[in-house]
């Protein structure tokens, strides 16, 4: 997994727990 990867995934999870 490539840190950009990554940071994509958190940001993704953290999006879908906001809503």
């Amino acid at each position: 997994m490539t840190p950009e990867t990554f940071f994509l995934d958190r940001k993704a999870f953290h999006d879908t727990m906001a809503k």
